[in-house]
């Protein structure tokens, strides 16, 4: 089964908008960044209709340079002439950037070293499982107190 991609948010200015076709005939535009990055947006969603993308887009045109806006994207990983690259797909698009809740950087390093510690505290709860231990048995004797030739109950004498 696919992993679903995790939706980012961000706000980029637009550097270009190129409209291409695909192969197979599907309408798709290339966003370039001011930043260097390229994003794509459908046309059209799989059942037919504008993609909400897509609805952005156009009511920003074509000449939408220099323009600020807000996306939501998803980021997956795929190989291209046998390079490693990541594609940017745009699901939704909006010039107003003001309510725009913006994705944090992922940083990967403190993920990383949250796991680390953990798989470090699970090695030692399975050493400590594997580690034999001999129970203690005591030795001394305790008097019976509570036997009935005893007629009286010392406190110094009750074990605990």
């Amino acid at each position: 089964m696919e992993q679903q991609s995790e939706l980012l948010n961000k706000v980029i200015t637009i550097d270009s908008v190129e409209a291409t076709t695909t192969k197979t005939g599907k309408a798709r535009f290339k966003i370039k960044s001011t930043e260097g990055l390229t994003y794509g947006l459908w046309k059209l969603k799989s059942d037919g209709t504008e993609s909400k993308a897509y609805l952005g887009l156009a009511e920003l045109g074509m000449e939408a340079a220099g323009s600020e806006i807000g996306i939501a994207f998803k980021e997956d990983k795929g190989e291209y002439e046998g390079k490693e690259i990541t594609y940017r797909t745009i699901v939704m698009l909006n010039k107003d950037t003001s309510q725009m809740r913006v994705s944090p950087p992922q940083d990967t390093s403190a993920l990383a070293a949250s796991i680390n510690d953990l798989i470090n505290r699970v090695g030692k709860l399975e050493n400590a499982a594997n580690v034999s231990s001999t129970p203690v048995i005591q030795t001394e004797e305790t008097p019976d107190v509570f036997a009935p030739d005893n007629d009286e109950i010392k406190v110094s004498e009750i074990p605990f």
